[in-house]
């Protein structure tokens, strides 16, 4: 799952999958949203709301200090070439127009589609690996090894962003919906789980532990 920081809207505009493959959190403004990046990394944050060049800038530039990976989409009810234009001046991502009237819909799904990315529930394929989110099962050389929804979250997080190291806090983030509440023996657990049902079984290594800094899927696909 990934977690989506939605800024200066009400919860039901929000997607509309709640808890499946997003954790949702709500900020009135973009003060707001900043106690939250206090003690929670986001995949993604999603601003509907007007502000100043400068608060604009700041914020998101916070943002990114906070999730240098994350995307932010700017969802603008007035738009204007010049507004767009200072949203990405500012650093933003994406720029979307956000009607009030029938065309909603479609912008959530475009948002979802921007934020979703691979989260999407779909199966995936890589080399001898078929998972399925939908039943929490990977296949290993066609073999199905069925786990615990905690333990597949942390599997398929990892998977989809094998391309580098995920800290425990960015995994717990993803997991959890009070992460500050919730200590990291969690996510060993689930690695150790991970390595006794999946590395241990198939002799391979699939999830390789950083000290002090996290974990990062590492079997060659």
């Amino acid at each position: 799952m990934i977690r989506v920081l939605w800024i200066g809207m009400p919860a039901e505009h929000g997607m509309t999958q709640k808890g499946k493959w997003s954790v949702n959190d709500y900020a009135m403004d973009l003060s707001d949203a900043e106690l939250f990046t206090l003690s929670r990394i986001y995949d993604a944050f999603v601003l509907s709301t007007s502000a100043d060049r400068y608060t604009l800038r700041r914020s998101i530039k916070r943002f990114k200090a906070s999730a240098p990976r994350a995307v932010t989409i700017g969802l603008e009810p007035l738009p204007s070439a010049e507004r767009e234009k200072q949203f990405f001046e500012a650093g933003g991502d994406e720029y979307i127009p956000y009607p009030r009237s029938a065309h909603r819909e479609l912008v959530r799904l475009r948002i979802e589609r921007l934020v979703l990315q691979d989260f999407s529930g779909e199966s995936i394929l890589r080399g001898m690996f078929r998972i399925e989110p939908e039943e929490h099962t990977v296949y290993v050389g066609g073999e199905a090894v069925r786990l615990q929804p905690d333990v597949f979250n942390v599997f398929y997080l990892l998977f989809l962003k094998r391309d580098r190291l995920v800290s425990s806090a960015e995994l717990l983030c993803s997991m959890y919906e009070n992460p500050e509440y919730v200590s990291d023996s969690g996510t060993k657990n689930a690695v150790r789980v991970i390595r006794n049902s999946i590395d241990r079984r198939f002799g391979i290594e699939t999830i390789k532990t950083f000290k002090s800094k996290g974990y990062r899927f590492v079997y060659n696909l």
